[in-house]
C-alpha cells in the first residue's frame, strides 16, 4: 500500500509543479477514507484517498472536492482549501489545517454562532448559477414520507444481519426486539401529528424551501484553530436537502453531542432563511426523534457488508470484531438515552 500511496502523492504534487521530497504521516480518525499529512519543502498538505466499492456507488471525491471548490470560489474560507484532485485514483490534496477537536464542554453560543454563520453564508448562495449544479445530498429527503422511508430502509437492511457469530446474533436481537418496535410506535405518533395538522405526508419541499447542506455536519467535523475560529471539513455527503435534516443531524450525531438546550437557537437561525419559518421549525421538532433513531442505526453500520468494507479501508489496524462489539455497546447506550431522555431533553411538537 505504501508504494501505491507514494505514487499517488507524487502524481498530485507533480500536477502542482512541486517536485521536492515529501514525508507521509498517518492521521487517525477517518471512518470511511484514508487521510495523511504530506510534508514538503514548500508547505504541508492533507492527502485524502476516498473509499469506492461496488456496493457503494457514491463518488465521494467528486462530491467533496466539488462542494469545497464551490465554497472556496465564492469566498467561503472556513474550510480547508481544495488544491488538486486525481479522479482516476480517487484521491485529492487539500490545505493542511492546524487545529484540534472541540470538546463537548466547550460548545457554547460563540461556537454555535460560527456554525449558524457558516450555514447562512452557504445558503446565501442558493440562487447562484453554480448552486444549481450541486447534486442532492446523500440520502436527501424532500418530504416527510421520504424521511420516514429513509429510516425504514436502514432498519430493513440491519434486520437482515447474518447470524455468523454470537455478536451478530446479539446485534440482530437488539434491532428486531428494541429498535424496530420503537420505530413502529414512533412512526404512528408522527403520522397522527401530521394528520392533526392537516398536512400531507408526501408533499415535497419546493426549491425555495430547500437548503444547501454540508451534511453529516457537527463539531466532529470541525477543528478549533489556536488563533481562534473553526474550520469545517468532510463534505462527501453534501448537497441540496431539507433544512430539518441538517438541524436534526447536527443535534443527533453522537461523537461530540450538542445539548438540546441550544436547539431553539440553531433551529431559529436556520429557519430564518426561509419564508415559512414556523413550518420549518415544526418539521425540525417533528423529525428529531426520527434522526435520533437514525444515528442509532449508523452506529451499527459495521455489521453491514458495505459499512465493514469502508471501515477496513480507512483503518485496517482496528480488529473488525472488536470494533463491532464497541459499536453495538454504543448503539445500545445511545438508544437507552433516547428512551429515557436522561438529560430531560424532551421537545414538544407545537
Amino acid at each position: 500500500m505504501r508504494d501505491s500511496l507514494d505514487v499517488q502523492v507524487t502524481n498530485l504534487l507533480n500536477k502542482l509543479g512541486t517536485l521536492s521530497p515529501f514525508k507521509i504521516k498517518n492521521i487517525s480518525g477517518g471512518a470511511n477514507n484514508k487521510v495523511y499529512k504530506i510534508e514538503t519543502g514548500v508547505g504541508d498538505y492533507l492527502f485524502k484517498a476516498y473509499y469506492h466499492g461496488p456496493e457503494d456507488k457514491r463518488d465521494r471525491l467528486k462530491t467533496e472536492f466539488g462542494f469545497s471548490d464551490f465554497l472556496w470560489c465564492n469566498g467561503i474560507h472556513k474550510i480547508p482549501r481544495p488544491i488538486v484532485q486525481d479522479l482516476e485514483n480517487k484521491s485529492a490534496l487539500y490545505e493542511y489545517v492546524e487545529g484540534r477537536k472541540v470538546t463537548q464542554e466547550e460548545v457554547d453560543e460563540n461556537l454555535l454562532s460560527e456554525v449558524a454563520d457558516f450555514f447562512v453564508e452557504i445558503n446565501n448562495l442558493r440562487r447562484s448559477r453554480e448552486a444549481n449544479q450541486l447534486p442532492p445530498a446523500s440520502e436527501a429527503c424532500f418530504s416527510i414520507n421520504e424521511h420516514l422511508t429513509m429510516l425504514e430502509r436502514r432498519l430493513d437492511k440491519l434486520s437482515e444481519i447474518e447470524s455468523v457469530s454470537d455478536l451478530h446474533n446479539s446485534a440482530g436481537l437488539f434491532i428486531r426486539e428494541e429498535l424496530i418496535p420503537y420505530w413502529r410506535d414512533l412512526k404512528e405518533e408522527i403520522v397522527v401529528n401530521i394528520t392533526l395538522r392537516g398536512l400531507k405526508i408526501g408533499k415535497r419541499l419546493s426549491m425555495k424551501d430547500r437548503c444547501i447542506s454540508p451534511s453529516d455536519f457537527g463539531f466532529h467535523n470541525a477543528l478549533l484553530r489556536e488563533e481562534g475560529g473553526l474550520k469545517f471539513f468532510d463534505f462527501e455527503y453534501a448537497g441540496w436537502d431539507d433544512p430539518a435534516k441538517f438541524v436534526c443531524d447536527f443535534f443527533c450525531q453522537p461523537e461530540i453531542p450538542v445539548s438540546i438546550s441550544h436547539f431553539e437557537y440553531v433551529a431559529t437561525a436556520v429557519s430564518g432563511l426561509f419564508e415559512d419559518e414556523h413550518s420549518h421549525i415544526f418539521q425540525m421538532m417533528l423529525l428529531l426523534p426520527v434522526y435520533r433513531l437514525k444515528w442509532c442505526t449508523i452506529l451499527l453500520n459495521d455489521f453491514l457488508y458495505s459499512g465493514n468494507n469502508r471501515r477496513e479501508f480507512a483503518d485496517s489496524v482496528v480488529e473488525s470484531e472488536e470494533r463491532k462489539e464497541s459499536q453495538l455497546a454504543k448503539a445500545k447506550s445511545y438508544f437507552e438515552s433516547i428512551r429515557s431522555d436522561v438529560e430531560g431533553e424532551n421537545i414538544a411538537v407545537r
